[in-house]
């Protein structure tokens, strides 16, 4: 090629390459600033006014947004209602809970909450559609925030908030915030998640104001520098009704992966996304889909960067200082562990969740529901078990309280906290008057006795979700003081054991090494009686079958006792990962010994007879001899005879049969689950184990009693043996 041309063609090509490197640059950065919405609010005529009130907004945005409201006030964001599938009326408005107890007469505060403006009674108009609040949800500017005791609505005019703080809450410049609507944000929807129950972090645990700019570490998909997904890339909504609420959640998605027309309009499960194999080459991980929830593994801690509130004593409110005044307290940290509105709290941050089974139906105690006060009050029951199909472990947030409650009619009651009448508790601090005006407004008995329950609520963890490398280990769970140490129901490898097995086992052993000494010390080699002549005892083949037989035996013993607990050497993951290979490796060991012993003719020596067993149970104990077939080579006693066919027996039935069925938990494991015991199984596989150590034990002590004591050692490994004419059979 000519050299000009071809330094123009180089030329031409680098040039090439930087344009298509600028292109690719600007493409990427104008997808960075690609608008949230598509279209610009700022041009529209009815955002062009001043605007004195959140509803004069709402107006707005429906002139253009006709349906948005209709859709809005269907949802349980706008009722704070729900019907379970057990036909119970739920939702914010109904439930009575052990933190701030109740929305009932309290609505002014509670409702700062709500997606709503003037809920401030029983008396909201819910059918108005101006007083939908759109921009709650839709604000990008980050300045909108409503005011905390103002019934949903912002502020319109400076205004001082605690009274006495000096802290002085400005009106938002609506009509700025109007022509910045955009999509929801982790921020538009933590503005009330985050701050639920009266406070930051006070409910949930796995929620709170640190995802908004969190890291990987905090959670993996909200990571901005990361998937930065938003609340909604999970709880995807359908006409502004957004899935995953608690009141009906999954405790496990049969589904999977949501594609197009074949879902069930329920992204917020991680199987949505990941499926029912999530983990790619891994049967081990994947068996545990069926019974454990992809959060307990993935949601190691919670509450990982701010504490979460776990503890509420409404007994101890109401207490004030010399000077007749409210009590603040914090700790280090600046958690309110003592106020005298709400009573005594308590904090944790980064701790380990607790563990329950979950099959998605919660239980909540009613207003009229009869309580047992000589027990934790359960706000919110969870069902499940073990052998439910549809169960599975759940990591939960166990929130505990103590509560008033009606001492007379055994019922949980509602007291007005907020308010400025004299019923109000926080005006006058009188139990007896707001509990009666509470009890009263929502027409409900209340015998006049009054006292408190000690209660308890669990809230699940979905969110803090830790990159994979993070996840829980394996030890961490398969160990007798480990996370389920307290979950019930069901045989856990490493955590549970049979005392019963164990001192059996221990014993075998034991009395193997007794017996192996005693044999090894007292019984001296034969003397020599005749001639001998070295013969061929093992083929080259069976030296190395039995050769790794004996290794794979011995690794599994290892490694099943480190799976059941009894140490920790390698860890619980390695060890699990090493037996299931050595599983496979004496499977197929077993298939090959048979296609050998049948092309050999070698199964005759194995198969039983009449005569075989007839010498097993019975013939051996009277000295009988054992009935070889003509043409085995062997000086083998009785005895070894014995520990051989113990070791056949146990091998390849005991511990054949038993680790299939246990193989058959990962793989069918509903059905198993439903029909087998899996500590049964469990417990034999154990004994066996036991049994294999005990027998080794022994096989090794009688390999001592040769005419030398290395002589059957020996043998083993060169396949030679020194014999008398009368143990060679022809």
């Amino acid at each position: 090629m000519n050299p000009i041309k071809h330094k123009r063609y180089t030329f031409l090509l680098n040039a090439l390459v930087l344009f298509m490197i600028f292109m690719g640059g600007s493409l990427a950065a104008q997808q960075k600033t690609k608008p949230a919405s598509t279209a610009d609010h700022k041009q529209f005529v009815e955002l062009q006014k001043q605007f004195t009130s959140g509803p004069e907004v709402t107006k707005a945005c429906l002139s253009c947004h006709t349906e948005a409201s209709k859709h809005i006030m269907k949802t349980t964001h706008w009722t704070w209602e729900f019907v379970n599938p057990k036909n119970q009326l739920l939702g914010k408005k109904n439930v009575v809970n052990n933190f701030c107890i109740a929305t009932a007469t309290n609505e002014p505060r509670c409702t700062s909450c709500h997606i709503g403006y003037g809920w401030k009674d029983k008396d909201f108009d819910f059918k108005k559609e101006d007083n939908v609040d759109c921009i709650v949800c839709h604000d990008t500017t980050g300045t909108y925030k409503k005011f905390p005791a103002g019934a949903g609505h912002p502020v319109y005019k400076e205004t001082e908030f605690p009274p006495n703080s000096g802290k002085i809450w400005k009106p938002a410049d609506l009509k700025e915030i109007a022509q910045n609507v955009g999509k929801t944000s982790r921020k538009t929807c933590g503005s009330c998640h985050f701050s639920g129950g009266g406070g930051e972090a006070v409910k949930h645990g796995d929620l709170d104001s640190s995802l908004i700019n969190g890291n990987k570490q905090l959670d993996v998909h909200m990571d901005p520098k990361g998937l930065n997904f938003t609340c909604s890339t999970c709880h995807q909504p359908t006409n502004h009704n957004i899935p995953g609420s608690r009141y009906v959640m999954k405790g496990k998605d049969t589904k999977g992966v949501d594609v197009p027309g074949k879902d069930d309009q329920n992204r917020a499960s991680c199987e949505s996304c990941h499926g029912l194999m999530p983990h790619k080459f891994d049967i081990q991980i994947n068996g545990h889909v069926h019974k454990v929830a992809c959060e307990s593994c993935h949601i190691p801690t919670v509450a990982k960067l701010e504490a979460t509130k776990v503890w509420w004593d409404w007994s101890k409110a109401g207490q004030k200082n010399p000077e007749g005044k409210n009590i603040i307290k914090k700790d280090a940290e600046g958690n309110v562990i003592y106020d005298t509105q709400k009573g005594e709290f308590r904090w944790q941050k980064n701790f380990v969740p607790d563990y329950v089974w979950f099959n998605g139906d919660i239980h909540f105690n009613e207003l009229k529901t009869k309580i047992d006060d000589s027990k934790t009050l359960q706000i919110n029951a969870f069902h499940g078990g073990y052998k439910d199909p549809n169960s599975r472990i759940w990591p939960v947030k166990r929130f505990e309280a103590t509560q008033p409650y009606d001492t007379v009619n055994k019922t949980v009651v509602i007291p007005h906290l907020f308010g400025k009448d004299d019923n109000a508790y926080w005006k006058t601090y009188d139990w007896q008057k707001a509990i009666v005006a509470g009890m009263t407004a929502v027409n409900a008995p209340y015998s006049g006795q009054y006292g408190f329950v000690k209660s308890e609520m669990l809230w699940p963890q979905t969110h803090m979700v830790a990159p994979k490398e993070d996840a829980v280990k394996c030890e961490s769970c398969h160990a007798k003081e480990g996370r389920l140490k307290h979950l019930g129901g069901f045989y856990l490898p490493g955590r549970d054991r049979n005392t019963g097995i164990e001192l059996i086992g221990y014993l075998s052993i034991l009395g193997s090494i007794l017996a192996g000494i005693f044999f090894v010390v007292k019984k001296k080699p034969a003397p020599e009686t005749g001639a001998r002549k070295m013969v061929r005892v093992y083929k080259p083949f069976e030296i190395f079958w039995h050769a790794v037989l004996g290794l794979t035996v011995l690794g599994l013993a290892f490694t099943g006792f480190e799976i059941h607990g009894s140490y920790n050497i390698i860890g619980y993951r390695a060890a699990t990962l090493t037996h299931d290979v050595l599983t496979i490796v004496i499977a197929a060991l077993a298939v090959v010994g048979i296609f050998y012993e049948v092309v050999t003719g070698g199964w005759k020596h194995h198969a039983l007879s009449k005569e075989k067993l007839a010498w097993l149970f019975g013939g051996a104990s009277k000295g009988l001899p054992y009935p070889s077939h003509s043409n085995e080579v062997s000086d083998i006693t009785n005895a070894e005879r014995y520990i051989n066919w113990s070791f056949k027996i146990v091998i390849w039935g005991l511990m054949g049969i038993t680790g299939t069925m246990y193989i058959g938990f990962v793989i069918f494991h509903d059905f198993f689950a439903m029909n087998i015991s899996r500590e049964l199984i469990a417990v034999l596989h154990t004994f066996g184990a036991y049994t294999i150590v005990a027998l080794l034990i022994l096989h090794i002590a009688y390999s001592l009693l040769g005419r030398t004591r290395g002589a059957k050692i020996k043998a083993v490994f060169t396949g030679m043996d020194e014999l008398r004419p009368e143990e060679v059979k022809h």
